[in-house]
């Protein structure tokens, strides 16, 4: 085996020895919840509608998908965020139809909000759950 080879397999064989020497980090069940997750806001959405809804946050990196709530029945989120701001969702009805734009809200990481669907789609909220 030639020098350079030599060199080669001996800085791989260190690499993987200090790889597997590392700790590994690990979701617990309290991920994404107050103290667990501090880069993301907990979304809660009560959907009272019978329509599915597609939910996208709107805040100040633009439009992010957040997920698919069924009708008649309730989901939560995780949304990344990193800094205080304003954020606001857009509903849109899954296999088309109407889309809304709920009100705004002052956030910061590591924060919960509450989303209500009512029967009229268009008279949803979200409020900062205390």
């Amino acid at each position: 085996m030639t020098r350079s080879r030599s060199v080669a397999l001996l800085a791989l064989v260190g690499g993987l020895f200090v790889s597997a020497c590392a700790p590994r980090v690990q979701d617990t069940p309290f991920t994404g919840f107050r103290g667990g997750d501090a880069d993301a806001l907990t979304l809660r959405v009560d959907n009272q509608n019978f329509v599915d809804m597609r939910i996208l946050s709107l805040g100040s990196r633009g439009r992010q998908p957040v997920g698919i709530v069924d009708g008649k029945s309730r989901g939560t989120f995780q949304i990344t965020w990193r800094a205080a701001g304003e954020i606001q969702f857009r509903l849109e009805e899954v296999g088309g139809g109407d889309d809304f734009i709920t009100n705004v809200l002052s956030v910061s990481p590591g924060e919960r909000i509450d989303m209500v669907i009512p029967d009229l789609a268009r008279d949803a909220y979200i409020r900062l759950r205390r």
